[in-house]
């Protein structure tokens, strides 16, 4: 079975959420997701217009699951984007992932990285201070960390 490493101790993310509390109103925790203001105006605009739409006398209205690796229209312009800066040609179902946030990111990433290094045993080094959730991920996937 599968054991997961127990990660104990400090937190970079307990900390910084605890001194954003403290500092109140003057600071913005974004480590976890947590703004303490509204999305842009135009933001707003634009999921009231995408609400209000309509095709074929209904709701336009796009909210269902879209493929894993992300919605194809984005993947699409984002593979033509990034051709452009590579200088060379991404294939958008091939080539570009989106993910759910940076945990999921890191991880894919880091499981990339390990399967290309094919069959053995992993150890991954790293500088510190370094993201605590790189040695969760690591020893998770069966590297040394």
């Amino acid at each position: 079975p599968l054991e997961w490493p127990v990660v104990s101790g400090k937190s970079v993310f307990n900390e910084f959420s605890s001194l954003a509390r403290a500092l109140g109103s003057s600071c913005v925790d974004l480590g976890q997701g947590f703004p303490n203001f509204d999305p842009p105006d135009f933001v707003v605009r634009a999921l009231q217009q995408e609400l209000e739409s309509r095709a074929d006398g209904g709701p336009q209205t796009r909210h269902q699951y879209t493929r894993t690796a992300g919605q194809p229209l984005l993947v699409e312009l984002l593979a033509e984007r990034y051709s452009r800066h590579l200088d060379r040609t991404l294939d958008p179902m091939k080539n570009v992932a989106v993910t759910v946030g940076a945990t999921n990111g890191l991880y894919l990433a880091m499981k990339t990285a390990l399967q290309r290094a094919g069959q053995g045993e992993w150890e991954i080094l790293t500088l510190e201070p370094f993201f605590e959730l790189y040695r969760a991920q690591a020893e998770g996937l069966g590297a040394t960390f």
